[in-house]
C-alpha cells in the first residue's frame, strides 16, 4: 500500500517570457504584486536560470490562494505560459518535463 501524497504547503507558479514579451511579463508581475500581496514573487530572470529552458519569474503562494489567483493568472496572463505546480522537495523534474507541454 502507498502513502498518501504529502499535504501541499505552497504552490509555484512559473510565468515563462521571451525578449519580445518581457515588458508584458514585467507589467504583469507588478500587477501581481499589487492584487496578491500575500504572494511571494520571486527574481525577475531575463536569461536561462535553474533547470527553466524560458526567461521566467516565479510566484509562491499558499493553497488557499489557489482558488482566486489561478483563475486571475489565466485571465490576465495574455499571451504567456504560466505553469502552476506543488513544490516538492524532489527537484521538480516532472515540472520541467511539463513545461514544454505547457508551451505547446
Amino acid at each position: 500500500m502507498t502513502s498518501p501524497p504529502e499535504e501541499v504547503e505552497v504552490y509555484h507558479a512559473h510565468v515563462y517570457f521571451s525578449e519580445e514579451s518581457v515588458e508584458t511579463a514585467r507589467a504583469l508581475r507588478v500587477t501581481i504584486g499589487r492584487d496578491f500581496p500575500s504572494a511571494r514573487l520571486g527574481n525577475f530572470n531575463e536569461r536561462l536560470r535553474g533547470p527553466h529552458r524560458r526567461w521566467s519569474f516565479e510566484v509562491a503562494f499558499e493553497p488557499g490562494l489557489f482558488g482566486s489567483i489561478v483563475p486571475w493568472l489565466a485571465h490576465h496572463r495574455g499571451d504567456l505560459v504560466v505553469l502552476v505546480h506543488p513544490d516538492t522537495e524532489d527537484g521538480d523534474e516532472s515540472t520541467i518535463d511539463n513545461e514544454e507541454a505547457a508551451a505547446g
